[in-house]
């Protein structure tokens, strides 16, 4: 019989998880450790137009690199249509001394899936550099409809030591 889950608190953050496949309590705080700081977190961002929505920042002071993952799905209405776009990105980044190199990676066509009612739904991603951060980006576009609500539901993996904070 499988381990019970057990719940594990970051202790800087607050943000409380659930650890599964373990046996005790001291080692699910080596998983959270080993995962680091914000293993991953889950948002939803609503917005009332297409364009663009800032999802999280990563802090990214000088010597330091950053890396991840998320899933998404984003939902668009305009109250009789619908439009919906689930996919999956990768971003990496790296400040050396102030000059950023970033990267952000569309799984587009391997791993999306899109359902419309009327139209199409787009998307584009982007990563801004701010002060001793990155931010990753979201434009939204669609066709035949103009949404009086888009959705993005969203699941980051951060595969670095760098605090996400969302927006």
């Amino acid at each position: 019989m499988p381990a019970p889950p057990i719940n594990q608190t970051n202790l800087s953050t607050g943000q409380v998880i659930q650890v599964q496949g373990v046996d005790s309590p001291a080692n699910a705080g080596a998983y959270w450790n080993y995962l680091g700081r914000n293993p991953f977190l889950t948002n939803t961002k609503i917005s009332t137009t297409n364009g663009n929505i800032d999802l999280f920042d990563i802090t990214l002071p000088p010597s330091t690199i950053c890396g991840g993952h998320m899933m998404y799905s984003i939902y668009a209405s305009d109250g009789t249509d619908f439009q919906v776009h689930d996919g999956a990105v990768h971003f990496s980044a790296l400040n050396k001394g102030g000059a950023f190199t970033t990267q952000v990676q569309d799984t587009a066509n391997t791993f999306d899936s899109t359902a419309v009612s009327a139209g199409s739904i787009t998307d584009t991603w982007s990563i801004v550099n701010g002060t001793d951060k990155v931010t990753i980006r979201l434009n939204v576009g669609n066709t035949v409809i103009t949404p009086n609500s888009v959705i993005v539901s969203y699941c980051i993996v951060n595969l670095s030591s760098q605090q996400l904070i969302l927006l």
